[in-house]
């Protein structure tokens, strides 16, 4: 049981009582978590008054190599339960992306661009939305608008305009006039 905890945790960058739950379906991470941490196994305490722990890394790399040595596939539906469960949407993005859940990624995108936008997060937008597969991002008129917002944030006007339109048409292609 504890290999095996520690396998699905291997897909988290912390570990946390809350997202091992998630991950692997057991109700006393915490516990779990407390136990690692008083064997000092390969673990560094992110913050100590709740359990958030931080694999090493190179025993996270040997644990995720097994993951998928063991159970090819899974961690990918690990990585969607860990992002279903995250509290915060650019916690979730890398896990959606890692998923090949391509919808969710971009609405946990759409989400949080005007505070990433708002705050200088351009090229972070940017890099996980070049992450999504080319052939369905172009599709999406969501996708289209967040780099229009995107170049429009670095006075890239053409590339900004042009992003705004593809946007404009997908949308109304399904019937959705609002953005």
């Amino acid at each position: 049981p504890l290999q095996q905890f520690l396998l699905y945790g291997s897909v988290l960058p912390a570990l946390s009582p809350a997202l091992c739950q998630a991950v692997t379906g057991r109700g006393d991470a915490r516990a779990v978590l407390d136990d690692l941490f008083d064997r000092q196994l390969f673990l560094s305490a992110l913050d100590e008054t709740v359990p958030v722990l931080r694999l090493h890394d190179l025993f996270r790399d040997f644990l995720r190599g097994e993951l998928d040595r063991r159970a090819p596939g899974l961690a990918a539906e690990l990585h969607a339960r860990a992002a279903a469960a995250e509290t915060r949407a650019e916690r979730a993005v890398p896990h959606w992306l890692a998923a090949g859940r391509w919808p969710e990624a971009l609405a946990a995108l759409r989400q949080m661009a005007e505070g990433l936008l708002a705050v200088g997060g351009t090229h972070r937008l940017e890099r996980w939305l070049e992450q999504l597969p080319p052939d369905w991002r172009e599709t999406q008129p969501d996708a289209a608008l967040l780099r229009g917002l995107c170049a429009w944030s670095r006075w890239d006007w053409v590339l900004a305009r042009d992003e705004f339109q593809r946007s404009h048409d997908a949308f109304a292609r399904q019937g959705q006039p609002r953005d």
